[in-house]
């Protein structure tokens, strides 16, 4: 079973990030878009080791969504504000999953083995194939 969207926090920094862009919010999402672009880096590079098919796909998915929002925001100002909001949207994302009885090592797990056994590892890239796009 994949894991719903609301379990993977780098949807919930997309949210921010559209938020923001739409001035509904003032926090800056900037310093969770770059460690969240660096642990897709991470999955890349397992990728890449395991000859995953969906790798072009992964890279795309993540540009769109991590890299060009951080590109458009790279010059706005980053203050100690944005960092606090950072630190409570990522407590408030861990009481979710805690909330919802999930264990964050498994959700990591789940999509490591879906890389290991060369299957879409997230919700977004699962649909798109539901979907025939892929």
């Amino acid at each position: 079973m994949l894991e719903r969207f609301d379990y993977i926090f780098s949807y919930w920094i997309v949210l921010w990030y559209v938020l923001y862009e739409l001035n509904l919010v003032s926090y800056n999402p900037k310093g969770a878009l770059i460690p969240a672009l660096l642990a897709n880096f991470m999955f890349l590079c397992i990728m890449l080791y395991y000859s995953y098919s969906y790798t072009i796909v992964f890279v795309t998915i993540v540009m769109l969504i991590k890299g060009i929002p951080l590109w458009s925001i790279w010059n706005d100002p980053y203050r100690l504000k944005d960092v606090y909001a950072t630190i409570v949207l990522f407590v408030l994302y861990l009481l979710w999953i805690w909330i919802n009885d999930v264990n964050i090592h498994n959700v990591l797990n789940k999509q490591l083995h879906h890389i290991y056994t060369n299957e879409p590892i997230g919700p977004g890239m699962y649909y798109l194939k539901k979907s025939k796009f892929l």
